[in-house]
């Protein structure tokens, strides 16, 4: 897995087309702004990959604006078909309603799933469209 800074890391499986990222401890942003801007900037098709989060590890919640601005930021390289993303939290209880809604809302062209389990998360990922 790939180390960007202190906080996050990465793995890109490009024969399966999914993106796993680890979010770890104390998050702002503008650090989650810049580790998607510079992993575009490495792989230009990660836009239209799939997602696996892995946010067991941390408790940063998106803003609506950092939704805005992660939004834009995959628009610049849209995609022709929907693309998933599983979200992995230590539980669902910890998953805060607003923040996923606002995520449903202000991402384009996705499918937002949360489960407790990373087993059952990849396995929906694998899982036909």
């Amino acid at each position: 897995m790939a180390v960007t800074s202190e906080h996050l890391a990465y793995e890109i499986d490009a024969a399966a087309r999914v993106a796993t990222v680890v979010y770890i401890g104390e998050l702002g942003d503008n650090e989650v702004l810049g580790f998607y801007a510079s992993l575009m900037a490495h792989y230009p098709d990660a836009p239209n990959y799939d997602y696996l989060l892995d946010m067991r590890y941390t408790d940063w919640r998106a803003t609506p604006e950092t939704i805005d601005r992660l939004d834009q930021l995959f628009r610049r390289r849209p995609s022709d078909y929907l693309r998933r993303i599983a979200i992995v939290r230590k539980g669902l209880e910890s998953t805060n309603m607003r923040q996923a809604q606002a995520l449903r809302q202000g991402l384009n062209n996705r499918t937002i799933r949360y489960f407790a389990d990373m087993e059952q998360a990849q396995h929906w990922l694998r899982s036909a469209p």
